[in-house]
Formats: structure tokens, sequence, C-alpha cells
């Protein structure tokens, strides 16, 4: 005989929560990250790779808000340089800037 007990919810998050809380986390680092882009990099040297393996460097202007295009200046390319230019995300593997000071 089984006694007729209540459901008790489960404390154990099922797949789908962790999924959604990891889902949160890398919008939220992402925003982060985008609102750091547009603030302490503005101005500085970035170097990018790019896919086919083409390094270019340029001076880091801003990124749209959905991050699907970067604005920089002064691009230099294998080919030549570019006064003003907007480089796609999908094309970059790589974006390093050196000396980020993240407490000006």
């Amino acid at each position: 005989m089984t006694a007729n007990c209540p459901e008790v919810p489960s404390l154990i998050p099922s797949k789908e929560e962790e999924v959604q809380q990891a889902r949160s986390y890398l919008r939220e680092r992402f925003i982060r990250a985008l609102l750091a882009m547009n603030g302490l990099v503005t101005g500085r040297t970035a170097n990018f790779r790019m896919y086919e393996n083409t390094n270019v460097s340029a001076v880091f202007g801003s990124c749209d808000r959905e991050f699907v295009n970067i604005y920089v200046k002064s691009l230099d390319t294998p080919l030549g340089s570019i006064p003003d230019a907007l480089l796609r995300t999908n094309d970059i593997e790589c974006i390093s800037i050196n000396e980020i000071d993240p407490s000006a």
C-alpha cells in the first residue's frame, strides 16, 4: 500500500532551468562587455585576427548595440590603409587590445 503524499517540488534544477540560467549569465556578461568596449577601449589601438588568417589593426571607435559591426579608424590591412571602416564581427576571430585600465 502506498501513501497519498503531496508531491514535493524538486530542489534540483531541471536541465531547462540550468540552460536558462547559463544563457542569462552569458547575456549579462555580453552586455557588460559591450558597455566596457564602448567606454574603455574607444580610441585605443586594437589588433583583429580575421578569418582566412588575416591580421589588421585599427583605432577602436565603437560597436553597434547588436554587436554586428565595429566602427574603426585608421584600419591598416595587408593591402593598405583605410581611414574609416566597419568590421563585421562574423569575420573576426579575435580582438586584442593592450593596456586597458578598468579602474579608469
